[in-house]
């Protein structure tokens, strides 16, 4: 779903997916939103150090979003349908 942050951090809660470090060597985590009130779950990924959390874990933490980068590939996408 659309998020309209405008630049500001806002609060991602949820359950602690993935943890890959990619190689600039920052950690990229991947957080599985629950959905709310019929609206459905999502994902969301952020650069951050994961501490001491672990995959299938709760998380909560202050993020800016925005939306996902274009394929490097057209008609390609790294995001998992």
């Amino acid at each position: 779903p659309a998020i309209d942050t405008q630049g500001r951090a806002v609060t991602v809660e949820g359950w602690l997916a993935a943890i890959d470090t990619g190689a600039s060597g920052r950690a990229r985590l991947m957080v599985r939103v629950p959905g709310e009130a019929g609206t459905p779950s999502y994902s969301v990924r952020v650069l951050a150090s994961p501490g001491d959390v672990r995959p299938g874990e709760a998380i909560a933490l202050e993020a800016v979003l925005a939306p996902p980068r274009m394929a490097a590939v057209p008609q390609k996408s790294s995001l998992p349908q």
